[in-house]
């Protein structure tokens, strides 16, 4: 089961969260994350693996503190030995900054990029903790890979609706260009058709007119 749970912001907005109930969930979880979560993690700590699904507009950068702090005290909270700290430091980054290889044990993860990372103090907060427990729902495992399913359909869907219209567009742009050139040479005959009558006119003057256009 992947356990979901949900939090508000200051400005009301509505923000899930998830995470897996031991290391073997949490290997599907770092499997099927998508790009719009943010990982969370006691650091240096076992942990659970806490995931953000970010909204619209937002990113590791821009999260509402209030939001990080929710997320924060979820894994200390379900830290064997972080939960009997006063204070232990978070470790949090884009999913798909995380690195897993053969090597690692199960649950286990690195980074590409350990400089992409963001640390929080999470000082240890009881009411946080039972206020998000109390949104908890319990969901099948298959949850998260379906969702992953769903994404990369509608990203499949997205890509071909912009490869359709950047076809249409080029059309569009290409039947302007050759509209735009026949327009150019149908100009460009029709002054080669005028020039072409006034020498045929020049060819037939006689020598006394042509002596007379000079006096």
């Amino acid at each position: 089961m992947v356990l979901f749970y949900h939090t508000v912001d200051k400005n009301n907005k509505r923000w899930e969260i998830y995470a897996g109930r031991d290391k073997f969930e949490n290997e599907d979880l770092i499997k099927y994350g998508l790009p719009i979560d943010i990982w969370f993690h006691v650091d240096d700590l076992s942990s659970p693996h806490v995931y953000l699904v970010c909204l619209p507009g937002y990113d590791m950068n821009n999260l509402p503190l209030e939001v990080v702090e929710d997320c924060s005290q979820l894994v200390k909270a379900g830290s064997i030995e972080g939960c009997k700290k006063s204070s232990v430091k978070i470790v949090y980054t884009p999913w798909d900054n995380l690195h897993k290889d053969g090597s690692m044990d199960t649950g286990q993860v690195g980074f590409h990029q350990p400089l992409k990372r963001k640390f929080f103090k999470c000082e240890k907060k009881n009411d946080i903790v039972n206020r998000m427990t109390k949104t908890k729902v319990d969901k099948p495992s298959s949850t998260i890979r379906e969702r992953k399913d769903d994404y990369e359909r509608a990203q499949r869907t997205t890509q071909k609706r912009a490869h359709r219209q950047r076809e249409e567009r080029e059309d569009k742009e290409k039947e302007e260009t050759d509209k735009k050139k026949q327009q150019e040479d149908d100009f460009a005959a029709l002054f080669k058709d005028e020039d072409q009558k006034i020498s045929n006119k020049d060819l037939t003057i006689t020598a006394e007119e042509y002596e007379n256009d000079f006096m």
